[in-house]
């Protein structure tokens, strides 16, 4: 995206495009001393340290992409987060979120169905992949997420709600 582009989108979403510059400029120089370190085998310790300030570079740069309406960054900025904290379950929830933005559902759904077995015990998790099974007219499945994620948060409305929606759209799909 041109950097007018940027700039016009980031003022009318009330984002700071020179915070974003800075930090995509301080990202790349931050990359290339990666690179470097790398090379020159760094202690291990030193590497996670440096891989764990890139991965949050990239999850800011994601968020201030999404927020600016900059499907594809944010993708991309997902992505080089979840290649330096593979695992990281906000990591992986933010490229995810990023990927449905960009109504790449068939990219999102094998990640999330990998991130609820990993982190079988955080419900955002299971109700992501839950509104995405029901999205797609998975709404069996659907239930099963949404009841493991309210199994995990018993007291949330919101879950429960959208339990409910679910399971009507299930025995509506039976008939």
């Amino acid at each position: 995206m041109p950097i007018a582009a940027a700039e016009d989108a980031a003022a009318r979403l009330n984002v700071d495009a020179a915070a974003l510059a800075k930090l995509q400029d301080l990202l790349a120089k931050t990359a290339v001393t990666y690179d470097v370190l790398v090379e020159r085998c760094a202690p291990p310790e030193m590497l996670r340290l440096i891989r764990h300030r890139l991965s949050e570079f990239h999850l800011k740069l994601a968020r201030m992409h999404l927020a600016a309406g900059n499907t594809r960054e944010a993708i991309d900025s997902g992505e080089q987060a979840s290649a330096l904290q593979p695992g990281d379950c906000d990591t992986t929830l933010l490229h995810v979120s990023a990927l449905l933005a960009g109504n790449d559902t068939a990219k999102a759904l094998p990640i999330l169905v990998q991130a609820s077995m990993v982190h079988s015990t955080d419900a955002a998790t299971h109700a992501l992949l839950a509104q995405v099974l029901l999205n797609i007219g998975r709404a069996s499945e659907a239930v099963a997420s949404f009841r493991l994620a309210l199994d995990l948060l018993p007291e949330d409305e919101v879950l429960k709600a959208a339990l409910a929606n679910a399971l009507a759209v299930a025995e509506v799909s039976r008939q």
